[in-house]
């Protein structure tokens, strides 16, 4: 009888640890599926653990706090901080959706953005403000880690306030210095100051910054600086006396690109970028206008085999006006981008060096009838855009060449002759030779010494490719 009622107990104990098992099971396989399906907001509360918390079954719901619960599945690294992070987003998100849509409609026709986008600039800018966040608990199974984050509405809304408020002080003070400055007609001091007063509020573009101009007014302040920097871009001229320039290709290939900026008169300090996507520039970054208002720069191509005809760029740099870096606003920059920002473009001609060549080739002391190592540098030269002069004086570079045959053995009626040829050339300006290059013992194998240098001349033109096109190139176009 005992031993009966022991295999029962047993068994019973089994029985018991197989159905939790299978519960747990049935949890996970449920919380997926829930996961899967967001707008489900309750689960069969009888098929989960007990250890389930309440706010994993059914959302919380409290006017009094904004909230996010994130989630990480527990292999990915670091995911603890992974899941926080997913959380805190969802709470930037909560924060978001209470900019009004007439707000949003204004910032996105102004800028130019996406709706999506400038949604998605506010819970970046949003989630890296956030302050006392507190988490209300953490919770994981075997696959998956929760956590539970709110943050208090009032006090978030008090500490955001203070901030705005602080903002915008500092960015009315710099209104106002700019102000003043465009009032005594400096434009090239007011420009900066009006674009660092966007800084201080460039995470509250959206909202409505009003300011109390004086007693009898008040501005949207973000509205007022944005067109005042519209109307001084507006009064900048950019211009040139050389619209068009040249560079030649091959010594010391440059060529300068110079403007003027003036509004009533030549505005100094005042940053210029000049771009080109074939052509490099002296400068990295910007260059200042000096007291006359000038900035120039020299450009050079970037690579040798470029199209004829290029174009350059010079414009006023905004961003090195507000200061680079400074911007983190998405909306900011793109609204940065969008002001007209004076401009004017330069057309550039593209030379590529003159060659005059000089060149002897002969076969058993004769003349061939067809030139086979002088064509065929030519020939790559003038596909690399090269030009030749018949007169040495119009040339850039000389080119002298000088090829021969002579007789080697004959064994039993095949006759062997050798080619040997030197390739040198000069740069004209310098005077200097730039590239020296020889090639002997190249063998042409015929029944009669005549055919077989002529043999030898071709195989001497099949290896100019491999041993001196690459080479001779190089040298011209350095």
């Amino acid at each position: 009888m005992m031993k009966r009622l022991s295999f029962w107990t047993f068994f019973f104990v089994i029985s018991i640890g197989c159905n939790r098992a299978s519960v747990r099971n049935t949890f996970s396989e449920d919380f997926d599926l829930q996961h899967r399906h967001k707008s489900q907001n309750t689960i069969n509360k009888s098929k989960l653990s007990v250890a389930t918390p309440e706010w994993l079954i059914v959302r919380p719901s409290n006017d009094l706090y904004y909230m996010g619960i994130g989630q990480a599945n527990i292999n990915d690294s670091n995911y603890a901080q992974l899941a926080k992070n997913r959380a805190l987003a969802q709470v930037a998100e909560e924060i978001s959706v209470t900019i009004s849509s007439e707000m949003i409609n204004t910032a996105v026709e102004i800028s130019g953005m996406l709706e999506s986008d400038f949604q998605e600039d506010i819970r970046t800018s949003t989630q890296k403000e956030l302050e006392g966040v507190e988490t209300v608990g953490f919770w994981q199974d075997h696959q998956f880690y929760w956590v539970y984050c709110r943050l208090n509405k009032t006090k978030y809304n008090q500490r955001k306030a203070q901030k705005i408020d602080q903002a915008i002080q500092t960015s009315f003070s710099l209104y106002q210095k700019a102000t003043r400055q465009l009032n005594a007609g400096e434009l090239a001091n007011a420009l900066p100051l009006y674009l660092q007063a966007l800084l201080p509020i460039q995470n509250y573009l959206a909202q409505s910054l009003t300011v109390k101009q004086d007693q009898n007014s008040t501005i949207q302040l973000q509205n007022q600086v944005y067109l005042q920097i519209r109307q001084i871009l507006g009064q900048i001229r950019i211009s040139t006396d050389s619209p068009k320039v040249s560079i030649k290709l091959g010594q010391s290939s440059f060529s300068l690109l110079k403007v003027i900026v003036e509004s009533s008169k030549p505005l100094r300090q005042i940053p210029i970028r000049f771009s080109s996507i074939s052509l490099s520039t002296d400068s990295t970054s910007t260059v200042l206008t000096d007291q006359n208002g000038v900035a120039s720069t020299r450009i050079a191509p970037k690579e040798f085999n470029i199209e004829e005809t290029q174009i350059a760029e010079a414009k006023l740099d905004l961003s090195a006006l507000i200061g680079f870096g400074q911007i983190t606003s998405k909306y900011l920059e793109m609204l940065i981008e969008d002001f007209p920002v004076p401009t004017i473009r330069f057309i550039v001609k593209i030379i590529k060096p003159s060659i005059y060549m000089e060149s002897v080739e002969t076969n058993m002391g004769k003349s061939p009838s067809v030139s086979y190592i002088t064509e065929k540098i030519k020939g790559v030269l003038v596909d690399a855009g090269f030009t030749f002069k018949e007169d040495v004086v119009d040339a850039d570079f000389v080119i002298n060449l000088h090829a021969r045959t002579r007789a080697g053995s004959e064994v039993f009626g095949q006759f062997v002759a050798y080619a040997d040829l030197t390739i040198a050339v000069t740069n004209k300006i310098t005077d200097q030779e730039i590239y020296h290059q020889g090639l002997v013992n190249i063998k042409g194998i015929h029944t009669n010494y005549w055919e077989a240098g002529l043999k030898a001349l071709e195989k001497a033109r099949n290896q100019i490719n491999a041993d001196v096109t690459p080479n001779l190139l190089t040298a011209i176009q350095k």
